[in-house]
């Protein structure tokens, strides 16, 4: 395994479990639809949680 790989999978790896935890329940999981792409921006540049952080530009991104 290759060191870029390996970091490949532990970015991709913090990333999906920042997104669980922030959009986990049909609650937060409504409100995250809902959210529009500027308030995601601005969670994103008050976030202070590496993986949240990377969870909520992940989100920016496949919109």
């Amino acid at each position: 395994m290759s060191e870029t790989s390996f970091f490949t999978d532990m970015i991709q790896s913090i990333t999906d479990r920042g997104r669980q935890l922030l959009f986990s329940g049909s609650r937060t999981t409504q409100i995250a639809a809902e959210v529009d792409l500027q308030t995601l921006c601005e969670m994103l540049l008050s976030s202070r949680g590496e993986a949240s952080g990377m969870a909520i530009a992940a989100e920016i991104l496949e919109r």
